[in-house]
């Protein structure tokens, strides 16, 4: 339906997508594997997701979506307060894919081919801001 929304807020320090990691089986054949720290943030992402939309009725089943997501990490003490941007490591990109990745897993859509626009921003936690992710999901007109 155009015009629904979801809103909610993902608390903790955010886990950018890690890269799959390959590894050999007995039988010699290759098994590739998510790092189990970006499998369970997905997951607390998903169980968020899941509370938020108890709150509602349905989900973004059909049509596009559009979502804004702000990821909030902490400073590193080594980092001066003159620095207002995190401009290291992990990349924006990488949180963006873990969130997508924990909102398939909580069945916010269907598929995130939904997904037709996405805005994002990577900032620091300071001041009333907690690290954790806000996440902003509407359905937009196709």
């Amino acid at each position: 339906m155009v015009g629904d929304r979801l809103t909610f807020y993902v608390p903790g320090d955010p886990v950018a997508k890690g890269r799959g990691r390959a590894v050999r089986t007995a039988s010699g054949r290759p098994r590739v594997f998510t790092p189990t720290k970006t499998v369970r943030w997905e997951d607390w992402i998903a169980l968020n997701a899941e509370r938020a939309l108890a709150t509602r009725t349905g989900t973004f089943d059909e049509g596009a979506v559009a979502i804004e997501i702000i990821v909030n990490v902490r400073r590193p003490i080594s980092r001066p307060k003159k620095y207002v941007w995190p401009d290291k490591r992990p990349d924006l990109d990488n949180y963006i894919k873990a969130v997508l990745d924990g909102l398939q897993k909580a069945g916010v859509w269907r598929d995130d081919a939904q997904v037709v626009r996405i805005a994002a921003i990577k900032q620091y936690a300071t001041g009333d801001r907690r690290p954790g992710i806000q996440i902003d999901i509407r359905a937009i007109a196709s």
